[in-house]
């Protein structure tokens, strides 16, 4: 399945240099990671140069499912480990420099901020504080799901993550204790969720496409349509406001804006949004203005 960054293209000089040999025999998703390919494999992730040359590697307490890389730091999600920080900051020897056990199986992260949610399976949704990036500090309290988590997705104080079997769920952030505000109840699984804007959440409903929702109330979505991608839609990987579908065959990108766009024609905002303060360069209120503020 397609994994990591949407945008990243591969090294220019890939395959000139000698590579690397996972032991898996396969390669589960590839990251930017300051000027060097970072490449997650099973339980191992790999340092890459530019030629394609091996630099480091780092062995995790189990199957690595998601990084997010932080400065130096590289958060994974592994499985039944719960979260590890790893240092590559001298690209060499890579350290782990801290560790929380979520208690489940931990297969997907999203950053908010200072906010790290952790897609921990049947144990639900975790929460850790990350502003020391290096000493995740778990919440004591979780958003419970009658379904398994395996995806989650945030976006400036709300989060969205998949429930197989049950649809999707949103949830803020309240006095440091994560609650639900909403469940989204879906017909057939839902394997994982975008969110490539606060008003916009993407959900990867298996062998029936992509439906897109407003959010711009939480508590009240609205669904905005359904994007036949072709196949069976596994996975969602976002870039800003990009979002690159993995099907059973393929790859499909959709552009996810305030206007009609190409995936599908959809139009990802139903109603104006507040002013956006942020300098992003995307027109978050739907009003053509982009960063009025």
């Amino acid at each position: 399945p397609f994994m990591g960054d949407a945008g990243v293209p591969p090294p220019p000089d890939a395959g000139a240099g000698t590579g690397i040999e996972t032991q898996t025999g396969e390669v589960d998703g590839v990251y930017r990671f300051n000027d060097y390919t970072l490449v997650r494999a099973g339980r191992y992730l790999h340092l890459v140069d530019s030629a394609g040359n091996g630099l480091a590697r780092y062995r995790a307490g189990d199957d690595v499912h998601d990084v997010i890389v932080v400065d130096d730091l590289v958060l994974g999600a592994v499985y039944a480990k719960g979260v590890e920080v790893v240092n590559f900051g001298n690209a060499v020897t890579p350290e782990r420099a801290g560790r929380a056990d979520t208690l489940g199986r931990a297969t997907a992260l999203a950053l908010d901020g200072d906010n790290l949610w952790i897609a921990d399976g049947l144990l639900g949704l975790a929460y850790a504080s990350v502003g020391d990036p290096s000493a995740p500090d778990l919440g004591e309290r979780r958003v419970q799901s009658p379904g398994r988590v395996e995806g989650v997705a945030a976006a400036t104080g709300l989060v969205a993550f998949s429930e197989h079997g049950a649809g999707f769920g949103l949830a803020v952030l309240k006095d440091d204790i994560p609650s639900r505000v909403a469940s989204v109840p879906l017909a057939a699984p839902v394997l994982d969720v975008a969110m490539p804007e606060r008003t916009t959440v993407l959900a990867a409903v298996s062998d029936k496409g992509v439906a897109v929702y407003d959010v711009f109330d939480p508590a009240n979505p609205v669904e905005l349509g359904m994007v036949d991608v072709g196949g069976t839609a596994l996975s969602l990987s976002q870039n800003n406001a990009r979002v690159a579908v993995a099907t059973d065959h393929s790859v499909v990108l959709l552009d996810v804006t305030c206007s009609e766009a190409g995936g599908g024609g959809i139009e990802a905002c139903a109603s104006p949004a507040p002013d956006d303060p942020t300098c992003n360069g995307v027109d978050d209120d739907c009003d053509g203005i982009f960063d009025e503020d």
